[in-house]
């Protein structure tokens, strides 16, 4: 995790102008562990957890509850002017820093493109606009974290699974548990990549097969409810899903993937709305600073791969079908 601590750190302390960070990660890669780890030591730094479910959170008024208003109400009823405040008395008591606020967005909601905005613009006031504190964004719905990405204020951290190396030493500990359970621990990699919550989630329970079962089946749901949600996305997410999860495609190949499979199926509409920010992070990952979509190495990568295999062979015999009921009617 050099890179995301070094990046972290580089921020806090030598912050370029009108600048923001957001760290994105899969569930369960240790984005959450970086960043403490990262602003360890460090005075001042305050944590404001949002709960994004179905209700839409008011970020500003958490964060003014974590500085300690229990109710998130301030006397006069203006949180600009006491968050303001809180900042500025924080450099008066400690000169040369600022605070840092984290925002930990903890939730997958479907109002996602609001949340965003509304985070994007709380932080761009507070680290771009009024340069008072430096701020954080901790988020794992990369979708959501997709929808910030048009401002070029937004510095954008992500931080990957572990490669299929670092997941077999992560595992090794437990080899001789698995292998009485019945599972060889290179097989565990093999199936489920590198997430190391997951790879911890199988180690330690005592049916190893079936947590793998249930993950890889919760996947295939997973992969299935995209394609159903995303019809023009299918033949895109094929083409992904046959290169290697480490290298990616450009974002405009992609989209001209989508565009391409839209016309064909006649949704000329969708076509254009159809962009990569809109695509789940529970099956691909934005790279948010090169602009590439990276497949991530687990379980939905693999049962994916199977899908995109199963598509293939359905279509081809639709196909042969097709021209045989053709040669018949011709011969007819």
């Amino acid at each position: 995790r050099d890179e995301a601590d070094n990046a972290i750190r580089e921020y806090i302390t030598r912050p370029k102008p009108d600048q923001y960070f957001v760290v994105t990660a899969p569930k369960g890669c240790g984005k959450t562990t970086a960043i403490h780890y990262a602003l360890d030591g460090r005075v001042g730094v305050v944590v404001v957890k949002v709960q994004a479910m179905a209700a839409m959170p008011d970020i500003k008024q958490l964060l003014v509850s974590a500085l300690g208003v229990s109710d998130g109400k301030v006397v006069d009823g203006n949180a600009e002017d006491f968050i303001e405040e809180v900042c500025t008395r924080f450099a008066h008591e400690h000169p040369g820093l600022k605070p840092v606020f984290v925002f930990n967005i903890e939730g997958d909601p479907e109002n996602a493109e609001s949340l965003a905005k509304q985070l994007g613009h709380l932080q761009k006031a507070l680290s771009s606009d009024s340069n008072q504190a430096h701020t954080i964004a901790d988020i794992s719905a990369i979708a959501f974290a997709a929808g910030m990405t048009n401002d070029p204020r937004a510095k954008f951290v992500n931080i990957p699974s572990m490669t299929c190396d670092e997941a077999v030493e992560l595992l090794k500990p437990f080899a001789q548990e698995l292998q009485e359970r019945g599972v060889l621990f290179k097989d565990v990699v093999d199936q489920i990549g590198g997430n190391p919550a997951s790879l911890l989630a199988v180690a330690r329970d005592p049916y190893p097969r079936d947590i793998i079962a249930n993950m890889l089946k919760a996947a295939e749901l997973q992969v299935e409810a995209y394609v159903r949600a995303h019809p023009a996305h299918k033949e895109a997410l094929r083409q992904l899903l046959l290169m290697p999860f480490d290298e990616g495609v450009p974002g405009a190949a992609f989209e001209r993937i989508v565009r391409a499979e839209a016309k064909k199926l006649k949704l000329v509409g969708e076509a254009a709305t159809a962009h990569s920010a809109s695509l789940s992070h529970r099956v691909i990952h934005k790279n948010m600073q090169n602009k590439s979509i990276v497949v991530h190495n687990f379980p939905q990568y693999y049962v994916g791969q199977r899908l995109a295999k199963q598509w293939a062979a359905e279509e081809a015999a639709e196909e042969a079908a097709k021209r045989l009921a053709a040669k018949r009617w011709w011969h007819i």
